[in-house]
């Protein structure tokens, strides 16, 4: 096993490219150590082109990177889950934190704390369904309608029953 220490003044990108980048290295020092320490060798060079590792690019990160309106025009089930991902975020903290509000409400001599665990694991459901509808979406097994906004609309739905009975109490009380 060894390792390789480049040290140098200054430094070139010659070509940037992930499947071949290379760097010319200038004024500098280049040192190989053994991990023993018995067959170390230090290289004292005015330019040298090192040709480095292809860099990993999976389909995931390139998505990732990907801007919304390339994900838009891409044929690839993949490329729209990424986009009705990015799109339902918003959406989804919105209705969570409504949903926190209607659910987080309290009976007397009830504590404070009892909704947390309900909540709390709720919340979870909704961040791993919205995952799992991601997967099923990019892979094809859900339509690109509904697909991701499955999660957000029931949600919505949920939402409006938990508004409705409010207002159903809400109008008894007032009686």
């Amino acid at each position: 096993n060894r390792t390789r220490i480049f040290r140098a003044r200054s430094v070139d990108v010659v070509d940037p490219s992930p499947e071949k980048p290379t760097v010319m290295l200038h004024n500098g020092t280049a040192y190989l150590l053994d991990h023993q320490g018995r067959d170390d060798n230090e290289q004292i060079y005015r330019n040298l082109q090192l040709h480095l590792k292809p860099l990993d690019q999976s389909p995931n990160v390139k998505r990732k990177a990907k801007s919304v309106t390339e994900l838009a025009r891409s044929a690839f089930p993949a490329d729209h889950a990424e986009l009705q991902w990015r799109q339902s975020r918003g959406l989804t903290a919105l209705l969570m934190a409504l949903l926190a509000i209607s659910l987080s409400r309290i009976k007397p001599r009830q504590g404070r704390f009892s909704t947390l665990l309900p909540l709390t694991l709720l919340f979870i459901a909704i961040f791993y369904g919205g995952d799992v509808c991601r997967t099923l979406v990019a892979n094809g097994a859900i339509p690109l309608i509904p697909g991701l906004w499955l999660v957000p609309g029931l949600m919505l739905m949920g939402l409006l029953m938990l508004v409705a009975r409010d207002f159903s109490l809400l109008q008894k009380f007032s009686r």
